[in-house]
């Protein structure tokens, strides 16, 4: 599925809602959807995180952690390919909790992602 890029506003209530294969959406909607599609081909949900991160430019980014055997890989609206999330110029802030979907961690060290993976 191929999402066009779309930048939303945000109110001053920072509301948003995520929708799940939008024809255009932000990182938020390409994350959700793309752990959907994986959630539906039978991927565990503790292996499908999502993690907010900021970009090099300061601004707040959503992406998709899929935990794997080889490492763990970024699902991101931001780049063509899958990559590992150490090559990522991301600063991580949180990321989903592997045992909660509904809690998230916060990340306190560059290589935290790898080092949460029971959390």
């Amino acid at each position: 599925m191929s999402i066009v890029s779309k930048s939303k506003a945000y109110g001053s209530s920072l509301e948003d809602t995520w929708t799940i294969a939008p024809d255009r959406g932000d990182c938020n909607d390409y994350a959700v959807t793309k752990r959907h599609e994986l959630l539906r081909r039978g991927f565990p949900s503790s292996a499908l995180r999502l993690s907010v991160t900021k970009t090099a430019a300061g601004i707040g980014h959503l992406v998709l952690v899929v935990v794997t055997t080889k490492g763990d890989l970024v699902m991101d609206s931001l780049a063509d390919a899958i990559q590992p999330w150490q090559t990522t110029n991301y600063q991580w802030l949180k990321i989903q909790s592997a045992r909660n979907p509904h809690y998230w961690v916060e990340i306190r060290s560059p290589a935290a992602p790898r080092l949460l993976a029971r959390s």
